[in-house]
């Protein structure tokens, strides 16, 4: 069994990511300090490294990553799970919130 160095937290938050000008959209279905995993909303090959774009009130998060698992049945892409490789503080905010809105 495998053991996460960081807790999950469930998001169900609508995200962009991108790679160069390739943008795509899709649901971000937990997250850590570490890393997330993102379920796109149209199965299409995973790329090795995107931009993470999460829409806030007020404030566009961006964050990199690198693909580390692909989740992939038959020739469709259901998710991917990034190593995330530069935290902005607003993005530790934004964990802190979300573990609050689900402990409720």
């Amino acid at each position: 069994m495998e053991k996460r160095v960081c807790r999950r937290i469930k998001a169900g938050q609508e995200v962009i990511f991108s790679y160069d000008k390739t943008k795509r959209f899709g649901t971000l279905i937990n997250c850590s300090e570490k890393g997330m995993y993102i379920k796109p909303s149209i199965s299409s090959p995973v790329n090795p490294a995107y931009e993470i774009r999460i829409p806030l009130k007020g404030e566009l998060l961006r964050i990199p990553g690198r693909v580390v698992r692909v989740v992939k049945h038959g020739d469709c892409y259901d998710g991917f799970g990034l190593e995330l490789t530069k935290l902005p503080k607003s993005y530790l905010k934004y964990l802190i919130k979300l573990d609050l809105i689900h402990e409720s």
